[in-house]
């Protein structure tokens, strides 16, 4: 398992080689850290693969279709600390003005994140240091977008209720934290205008029967602070990032079992597009599918 694991994070890693973290798309559809009992190295990992439409919004008529790829792993766990990372890449496509069944690629987004992670359950705290930023592929549109930062958060980790003493429950998550943003290190670019986030997620798993897949509900949203000192233009310091999604994930497994697979839907709503140098909100729906070992 642990080889399938290594090789399934070395494809996301090999097809996102311009690395970097993104807060265009900051929540994905596995949003909470790697729980579990099991030590050493590579003891688990999560990853999903999604196709994401841009409902239209005025000044983002442009924008098209994105693919989104990620993995989340835990690296090696012993007792009560373990050290993880993350690994993104959604590349943006916009339409061609010729025709709306026209489009080209447009913008690679990368986020690539790296954390401590101390157990103390059933309390899961996290710090970590975050790098994403933003490629424009053949058309340049004015904004280098990069960000470094650094958070932390506390999570709930599986919380069950039974239901009348039976097998049968209802589990929920919740993770809350905040990442604060500075220039960034790795490239000489213009700063960009975030500089705080605050951030709260759920995962609810309504009916967890043994041996039968279960529905899950996830939401998130975000509070970001944007500042009026760079080229980008901020029209409001204050501004909300949501989402919301729905999904089927396979039976929980045993240690020794297979993964959990699922699909999910999801909508969100993000403030900015990190395209334009005037900010432009935008409406994304999409599904996709994950894999959790």
């Amino acid at each position: 398992m642990k080889w399938g694991v290594i090789l399934e994070i070395l494809i996301i890693v090999l097809f996102a080689p311009v690395g970097a973290p993104a807060e265009a798309f900051p929540n994905p559809p596995l949003s909470l850290p790697q729980a579990g009992d099991a030590r050493g190295f590579m003891p688990s990992a999560s990853a999903w693969m999604g196709f994401r439409h841009f409902v239209p919004a005025p000044g983002g008529e442009m924008h098209s279709h994105d693919l989104d790829l990620g993995v989340d792993f835990v690296l090696y766990r012993d007792g009560t600390f373990c050290i993880g990372g993350n690994a993104r890449q959604s590349l943006l496509t916009r339409l061609h003005p010729d025709g709306q069944w026209l489009f080209w690629p447009a913008t690679i987004y990368t986020d690539l994140g790296l954390r401590l992670l101390a157990e103390i359950r059933p309390v899961e705290l996290a710090l970590w240091y975050r790098h994403d930023c933003k490629h424009d592929i053949e058309t340049y549109y004015g904004r280098d977008a990069v960000h470094d930062g650094v958070g932390a958060s506390a999570s709930l980790r599986r919380v069950s209720w039974l239901w009348g003493g039976s097998r049968i429950s209802a589990d929920l998550g919740a993770q809350a934290g905040c990442e604060i943003f500075f220039p960034p290190v790795f490239q000489s670019v213009d700063a960009e205008p975030d500089r705080f986030k605050a951030f709260a997620m759920l995962d609810w798993e309504p009916l967890v029967v043994p041996g039968v897949p279960a529905i899950f509900f996830q939401a998130s949203a975000s509070l970001i602070l944007r500042t009026a000192d760079t080229r980008v233009t901020v029209t409001e310091p204050w501004t909300l990032d949501w989402s919301a999604s729905a999904g089927l994930r396979t039976p929980r497994r045993a240690e020794s079992g297979p993964g959990r697979l699922g699909l999910y839907l999801k909508v969100e709503r993000v403030s900015d597009d990190w395209m334009d140098l005037v900010p432009q909100p935008l409406l994304l729906v999409s599904g996709g599918i994950l894999l959790q070992h």
